[in-house]
């Protein structure tokens, strides 16, 4: 019988696992049916508890894989060496928590939410009292909401940082507490992951139609094109965190994406959520301040990665193409923002250029995981294609810029043939970056690559001389 033993309880949530099991399942019904997230508001009606079983039932087998608290682990294997009998305690639908129990190999049974009954707080610490006896069991637990259990048992073990532990501590009234850490906390650090604030440097390209206009001295056009870059860059933010949420199960299958916020459990996704619809609300207020047709273009860029997230990123080539689609709407929206169309020439470079590092991206992604092969509908002979279609595709953006500085060029320069030594720095950036891809150097997104690397400016600055030997008119 449990009274006989030494009794270790363990909440699941945000303690054994760094994560929410109800928010998994949330985020895994988004990805497998997100119209079934319209019946979420009528189940939590019947109850938390009735909302669990029926999002376990119907989801559960797809959260298999949830990020474990180290700290956690490690103390519960420390107890059970010791004599200790491990007692999964959790407001987790019981049948989804004996899963997870099960795949640990650390527990000698499991307590859960029924149907009817949500094991949380006070309905937590009344079944521990019942079957273990007031102080005759310690409890791990992460949360204000754990109090009643801690108030009942013999040791706290909390899990969290030192001051939580010490509030907690104080508010037992100096019972005996073990802070354990590894929880999930709110932290600007894992919210800028989440953001992928590092990915703004590729809204830049909002600038590319007030550069190539000769309009960047024109002051109303520079603060247009400001605006227009924040509107992508907040956009941008929200499509990432909803592609993250989408692809959690995914992404902790992969060596570098499993450190995601929340394939990792850093960042909570409640708070993910949140984030995101405050960031596409910021889109539509700085989109609101700059032309209709930049609106439109925007909104084209995130119905577009809306669809990229949930379908096209699974088929082979087709993602690319969409990919390359996004990076020219950037080029587009920036144009549209200051009311500069963009040339044919502009639309053929970039189109070119955007396929050929897109490509990159793709080659460099399935050279990293056999799994996201397989996810991206690649096989090694796609792989290949991918390769020689991407080098061919960048050629092209280099002879369409040739082509151009002697035949569209003629009407904006005085001396146009001094734009073919721009060729010079725009062939040799991209032979290196195929270079060093090859050799493993490049992450996941060129354009990143490209802002990133020191010696990339050098050729950014000589390919801007030859544009001021040239002398726009």
């Amino acid at each position: 019988m449990p009274r006989s033993a030494d009794n270790l309880c363990v909440d699941l949530d945000g303690t054994l696992i760094r994560s929410d099991s109800l928010w998994e399942l949330v985020a895994r019904a988004l990805r497998k049916n997100p119209f079934y997230l319209a019946l979420v508001p009528l189940m939590l009606a019947r109850g938390r508890a009735f909302a669990k079983r029926r999002l376990a039932e119907k989801f559960g087998k797809f959260a298999e894989r949830l990020p474990v608290n180290p700290a956690a682990v490690s103390y519960i294997k420390k107890r059970k060496r010791a004599g200790a009998k491990i007692w999964l305690v959790t407001a987790c639908d019981e049948k989804l928590a004996e899963k997870i129990a099960a795949r640990t190999g650390l527990f000698d049974g499991v307590y859960g939410s029924s149907e009817t009954i949500n094991l949380k707080g006070e309905n937590k610490a009344a079944l521990c009292s019942k079957i273990f006896g007031d102080g005759n069991f310690d409890y791990m637990g992460d949360s204000p909401s754990d109090i009643p259990v801690w108030e009942k048992s013999r040791t706290a073990a909390v899990v969290g940082g030192e001051k939580f532990a010490e509030k907690i501590r104080r508010r037992l009234g100096g019972k005996e507490t073990v802070r354990i850490g590894g929880g999930a906390e709110l932290s600007a650090s894992a919210a800028l992951r989440a953001v992928r604030a590092h990915q703004w440097a590729k809204n830049l390209l909002v600038f590319v139609a007030l550069i190539s206009s000769h309009r960047y001295f024109n002051l109303g056009d520079a603060l247009n094109s400001a605006a227009a870059f924040l509107a992508f860059c907040f956009c941008a933010s929200a499509t990432y965190i909803l592609n993250d949420l989408l692809d959690i199960e995914s992404d902790r299958l992969h060596p570098s994406k499993r450190s995601r916020p929340f394939a990792s459990g850093d960042f909570p996704i409640p708070a993910g959520i949140a984030l995101m619809l405050a960031l596409a609300a910021a889109a539509v207020a700085a989109a609101a301040a700059l032309p209709r047709e930049f609106a439109l273009a925007l909104a084209a860029y995130a119905a577009i990665t809306i669809g990229y997230s949930f379908a096209f990123k699974r088929v082979a080539f087709v993602d690319v193409a969409v990919l390359a689609c996004l990076y020219y709407l950037r080029v587009l929206g920036g144009g549209e923002a200051i009311d500069c169309k963009i040339s044919f020439w502009l639309s053929a470079f970039s189109v070119f250029l955007f396929l050929g590092l897109a490509l990159l991206k793709r080659c460099v992604e399935l050279s990293e995981s056999a799994e996201t092969a397989r996810a991206r509908g690649y096989g090694r002979a796609n792989a290949k294609a991918a390769r020689a279609a991407g080098i061919a595709s960048c050629a092209l953006s280099v002879a369409v810029y040739a082509v151009y500085t002697q035949r569209g060029a003629r009407a904006y320069y005085e001396n146009p043939d001094a734009l073919l030594l721009g060729t010079l720095p725009i062939g040799f950036f991209l032979w290196k970056i195929w270079r060093d891809a090859a050799r493993g150097l490049v992450s996941s997104d060129p354009l990143v690559y490209a802002f990133k690397t020191k010696s990339n400016y050098a050729l950014l600055a000589a390919f801007a001389a030859a544009f001021a030997l040239a002398k726009p008119f």
